[in-house]
């Protein structure tokens, strides 16, 4: 399959971080500081790296922050905009906000994440599938309490937070594509993306690319060194 002609993608940045507090009480944390860097700075970088076109950031709490920073550091060559969230919307009010901004076809990833899946992959099997949404996950075995999805097939067949440990054996990996008109029938709420999961696998519409490819996220404190352990030891500057 050939090349598109964009990649584009929504990252989403409008949380609270509140399980980093004190470092994100003023502060969003996709801008907190690992080894003098901007974790935005590394996360465009990767973007970069995997021929990302063009990037809407939803931004939220402190997003005249992110406007700054922007303003005045590299996007290593990615075209970056900014869409305001004027009111904790959750993740799926979130991507409805954005929907203007966006294309017919685009991804979308978390403000805290950095997924070292490559991205062009994921892209193909979701043309391939012809479904209107994909979602990446990981396997994990021995009943991982983090692991919120059934995948059957192909699909993701079921999807709930919370279950006991045992009751699904993948998990949102958190690079996720999706046709627009798939997320048109929604209005601008506060409400998460669990429900557009819930309404596509009712409707058969939610592929799944299932990886093994390792992840980082700083969504918690442990997170954060696990990050910056990796940066680290891997000699990421």
């Amino acid at each position: 399959m050939a090349l598109p002609e964009k990649l584009f993608g929504l990252i989403l940045a409008g949380g609270l971080g509140t399980r980093l507090h004190p470092l994100t009480l003023h502060i969003p944390k996709c801008l907190l500081e690992i080894n003098g860097r901007a974790f935005l700075d590394f996360q465009l970088e990767l973007l970069a790296k995997n021929n990302v076109t063009d990037i809407a950031i939803s931004t939220g709490y402190l997003g005249e922050k992110i406007d700054d920073y922007l303003k005045s550091h590299s996007t290593h060559g990615v075209y970056v905009k900014t869409v305001r969230e004027g009111e904790q919307l959750g993740t799926g009010g979130a991507i409805i906000n954005a929907l203007p901004l966006l294309p017919e076809e685009f991804f979308v990833i978390y403000g805290d994440s950095y997924l070292l899946q490559p991205i062009l992959p994921v892209f193909q099997a979701f043309k391939k599938s012809g479904r209107l949404a994909l979602m990446s996950v990981i396997r994990q075995e021995g009943g991982a309490l983090e692991n919120n999805c059934a995948v059957k097939n192909g699909f993701v067949r079921g999807y709930a937070k919370g279950m006991p440990r045992g009751a699904f054996s993948h998990m949102d990996y958190g690079l996720l594509f999706f046709k627009k008109k798939a997320l048109l029938k929604y209005e601008k709420a506060n409400f998460s993306t669990d429900t557009i999961f819930s309404d596509l696998i009712q409707e058969g519409q939610l592929a799944a690319f299932e990886t093994a490819s390792p992840y980082y996220e700083i969504g918690s404190k442990e997170g954060l060194r696990n990050f910056k352990e990796h940066i680290t030891s891997n000699n990421v500057r």
